[in-house]
This record gives structure tokens, sequence and C-alpha cells, in this order.
């Protein structure tokens, strides 16, 4: 048990104390407009072994806490919200709300086929005609990353983004080769322009984040070029990574067939990235974006 004669005869010392110099006491009689003694009187010694919650318990335990420190201060809320089950904010449409649960509200409805949101619904009108996937490549050759799914992108990645990493690698019969390893997925294309912006740096080309394959092997360390193509379509091959060939990258197309109409030979990009590798979105011309 707390016995407040104790807290009394500390709170005695104290008020008892002089400054330093000797001028005011160090505790005055009242905190914060409560005064001490009164406080005190009102409020008695607690016990904290009961576990009775009740409000006779706490009234003889805790004493008037109210009269020793006053009337609680008034406060004005505003009611912000409906004060009810109902959603009277809400326009009523059936595509994002079925008027019986609350909790769906802003959110689709998936029960009503209106409702389910098409990827990048400013490219294509709907799922079926959608531009809206890249290949997903982690590391492989171009052989193997033809052969990779393609991963749906969201509303904020309209572009794909694809990594050529390429390095000397230990072949079996002890020589060394130049391998070529494509990382590739969805990506922001303002990101990915950034990217490729990195390929080429300074004035020193073998300086460069993205290299030649005419550099030497002793002067070759590892490279990594970034190039950025629009989004693709699932069926669709010349809209994808690798989708008619594994040499080559598909530019244009002629948009009533989707039929190749120019492509890139990859070893030339690489031969001579730094002239090779520009804008490719921009080129692509398998979908068009209004202004």
């Amino acid at each position: 048990m707390i016995n407040t004669k104790n807290i009394v005869a500390l709170i005695a010392i104290a008020k008892a104390q002089n400054a330093p110099q000797g001028g005011a006491k160090l505790f005055a009689n009242s905190l914060n407009g409560v005064n001490v003694d009164d406080f005190l009187s009102n409020y008695g010694d607690v016990d904290y072994s009961g576990n009775d919650s009740s409000d006779d318990y706490l009234q003889n335990q805790y004493g008037d806490l109210n009269g020793a420190l006053g009337e609680a201060p008034q406060y004005v809320y505003e009611d912000v919200g409906p004060s009810d089950d109902s959603l009277d904010y809400f326009d009523g449409n059936t595509d994002y709300y079925d008027g019986t649960n609350q909790a769906n509200a802003g959110r689709p409805n998936g029960e009503v086929d209106s409702a389910n949101k098409s990827l990048n619904s400013g490219i294509s009108k709907t799922e079926e005609q959608a531009f809206n996937v890249c290949r997903k490549c982690e590391g492989e050759t171009n052989e193997n990353c033809q052969n990779q799914p393609l991963q749906t992108c969201n509303d904020a990645q309209d572009s794909c983004q694809v990594e050529v990493r390429s390095q000397y690698e230990d072949d079996v019969d002890g020589s060394r080769t130049l391998v070529h390893r494509y990382w590739s997925r969805c990506a922001q294309r303002i990101a990915c322009d950034k990217e490729r912006e990195r390929n080429f740096i300074g004035t020193n080309k073998l300086n460069n984040q993205c290299l030649s394959s005419r550099v030497p092997r002793r002067l070759f360390s590892t490279s990594k070029c970034t190039f950025c193509t629009k989004l693709g379509q699932d069926g669709v091959d010349s809209s994808l990574l690798f989708g008619v060939s594994i040499n080559s990258l598909t530019m244009t197309v002629n948009p009533e067939t989707n039929v190749e109409t120019s492509a890139l030979l990859i070893s030339d990009m690489l031969h001579n990235p730094d002239g090779e590798i520009q804008d490719f979105w921009t080129t692509n011309n398998w979908y068009t974006i209004a202004e």
C-alpha cells in the first residue's frame, strides 16, 4: 500500500528547501493551479492489492479525485462522418458498392463485370486487346529468355526495361567466351530512361557502364546496357522480347497485321551500343498514346 503520509512528508521536505542563493523556494504550494494541500486532503491511501474494479471500490481507494482536481474541461468534437451504418456520402454507383457492406466503399465489387479494371486502360480498352505485359527474364541467355513467362504490368509501369549484362566466362575447353545475359521486367518509362542514360557517361568509352563487344578481353571487365521498349501483348509475338527471333529486336510493325517491318540485330547493337541503343520506346509503333 502506498501511504499518502509518506508523500506528504516528501513534499514537506521539498517545500522546506531553498534556492542555492537563499531566494525563492524550489517548490510552490500549487501545481498548474491545483493546490497541493487541497489535493492531498481529498486523496486517500491507495491500496493496489485489491482487484475490484467497481465504482465504489475506486471511490474508496482513490478518494474524490474530481474534488481535488476540479471540474474536467469541456471539449467540442466535430462529427466528420456518418453517424449510422449508412454511407450517405457515396454516390450509389453499384459498380463499386453493392449497398450491403460499408467496408467495400471505394473498392471494385468483384461480382460486377464493369468493376474489373483493365490494366493500362489508357493504352487499350479491354483486357483481350491490352498491351500490358513484358517478358520476365532474370539472368538468362537470349535463347532461354525467349521461353520465360510474361509479367503483367500495373498502371504505373508503361515500359519494358531490358538489361544486357555481359562478361567473359570460362568454357569447358579452357577458353573464355563473352556471354550476354538478359534481365527484363515491367518498369516506369521515366525510370527506365534514367537507367538508359547511364549507359554512356564521360568521354572515355572504356569507363562506360555499357561496353562494346569490340573491347579487347583484357580491358573488358563487366558491362550492363539498358534499353526500353513499349509494352507487349500476350499472343502478339512482334511486341515481345525475342518474340520473333532470339537474334534481333523488333522495332516497328505493320499496325494492321502486327507483322514485323523493321528489326535491330542484337550483334550490331552490342558491337556498337553507343550508336545503336536509342529511344526504342518511341520507335516502337504497335500502339500509340493520345497526347
